[in-house]
Formats: structure tokens, sequence, C-alpha cells
């Protein structure tokens, strides 16, 4: 197996409950770089939340990010690669539909992101907030529906649509993918919104290609509905055993959970042990 490129979902793939990469984890990616391999993540998350995880607790300081669940490949410190961001236009129209539904919205874009509604979610924490810590770079913002309407409407990365009412995310779901979008979710209470062609699927593609290497040459994570087009676009696609069905059946590889350091396992196994299959 000549992996070359390792591409993994975050939370609950890598990350498991308590918010902290375990010394598995850790010891699997450093070797991994060690011997050339490259270890990218691959989150919906953005700069700030997706840097917690890849340089402040992985090490990884001189490396790439997929960041916003694909909207765009940056640099450890941040600078862009690629970037696929909905327009101003398309970004009302997905507005326009979200606004008449009882949901919590929220638009990312490179420096902010914009919130709205927040009391349509009470089932599942706010996002992103527990991941943030200030700084004059970046700020979430509550609430400020003008700051919605002008800043988080200029080009977002992804606008999301938040519920405890699952039936109507996946009403809505069929809505925008019917308008041409990108949508997807990381976990039940949510719906992402993307430009057409856009997610992780497309970012693994660039950055493949970026790296000069083919598809059997990149080994990628996941455990829910965001990390399909990622998945379907690697040679080597492994769930974890946390992950839900449809997940696990796209894959070709079965790891153990996240809890029990399933990606470390496997990389370990077929990576590092050059096991062959």
């Amino acid at each position: 197996m000549d992996i070359k490129l390792i591409v993994s979902d975050i939370d609950r793939t890598i990350l498991p409950a308590n918010q902290i990469i375990s010394p598995a984890t850790y010891n699997a990616v450093r070797d991994c770089r060690a011997r050339g391999v490259e270890f990218v993540i691959a989150s919906g998350r953005w700069y700030p939340a997706a840097r917690k995880v890849a340089v402040d607790q992985l090490g990884i300081e001189d490396g790439y990010m997929i960041i916003c669940n694909g909207g765009a490949v940056v640099r450890s410190d941040g600078s862009f690669l690629r970037q696929w961001r909905l327009s101003s236009a398309q970004a009302h129209q997905i507005y326009e539909l979200l606004r008449a539904e009882q949901v919590m919205m929220t638009a990312y874009v490179p420096d902010a992101i914009y919130r709205v509604r927040s009391q349509y979610l009470t089932v599942f924490r706010l996002p992103e907030t527990s991941y943030f810590d200030g700084g004059a770079s970046y700020c979430v913002v509550d609430d400020d529906w003008q700051g919605f309407e002008e800043r988080g409407l200029d080009g977002p990365y992804k606008i999301e649509a938040y519920a405890d009412d699952t039936a109507l995310l996946a009403h809505l779901r069929r809505e925008v993918e019917a308008m041409g979008f990108q949508a997807n979710s990381a976990f039940p209470f949510n719906l992402e919104i993307m430009a057409p062609g856009a997610g992780k699927g497309a970012a693994v593609r660039w950055l493949t290609a970026h790296m000069g290497l083919n598809r059997d040459q990149v080994m990628g994570f996941g455990d829910y509905t965001n990390d399909l087009p990622m998945l379907e676009n690697v040679g080597w696609p492994v769930a974890v055993d946390n992950a839900i069905d449809e997940v696990k059946r796209a894959c070709r590889i079965i790891a153990p959970s996240c809890e029990d350091d399933g990606v470390a396992q496997t990389i370990r196994k077929y990576v590092l042990g050059d096991e062959q299959l």
C-alpha cells in the first residue's frame, strides 16, 4: 500500500467526546509525517477551530487543512491555497428559503461566523463557540441580522441550518439539492449548504492533484454523511466503527471506533506496518 496522503474528519473520527487527541493518534500522525506521509484534517470547522486540533494538538505546523466542509484548502498558518465559495446571489437564494422556516442559520466567511435564531436549537450545544477563544482576526457574531445579511452572505463558504426537527432538515435538504446546491450533514441536527460541486470531495481531489498524487495513494477516514464525498474520492476509504451505516457501506475498511483510536490503529496496521489487504 503506497499511501502518501491521509485525510481525516475531526469530530467523532479522530477527536473523541473529551475533545482531546489521544497519545496514540498523536504518535501515529507524527510517525506518518516522519515517513513522508502527509496527514490532513478535513473538517466542517472553520480555521480557528480546525487549527486547535491540527496545530495545537497534532503539532502539524507546516501542513495543509481542509476547512469549512471543503470550502477551502489552507496551509497550517491559515493562508489560502484554494477556495470554493457561494456567490452573493446564491447565498441570498438560500437565505430566503431558510429564513421562512424555524431554523437557526449560520454563515461562514473567512474571518467570521454569523448566527441568528439560536432559539431553534435546544438539544445540541451551539457549534464552534466552545472551540473559539476570541482574538482580533476572527469573530463569532450572534443575532446581528444586519451583519448576517451584509457580511455573512458576502461569499460564504457555507450556510447552515440547525434545528431539533430532523424531518424539517431533511425536507430542506431536498429543497436546496433541487436548486442545485451541495448539501449534507455533520450530525443529525444540522444541514450544511455549499456551492454546486463544492465539498470535501472537491477539496480532496484538488489537494491530491496539487501534491502530484493519484487516488490510490490517498486514505480517508470519516463517520458521517458530509464525509461521503471525501471517501468517494480516495482509493482507501475507511469508516470508524461509530460511523453511520451509510458511511460504512461506502468504505473498504471498518476501523475500530473513535474512542478506541481506530484511525491510529488503522494507520499503524496498513500505512506504517505495511500490512497488505
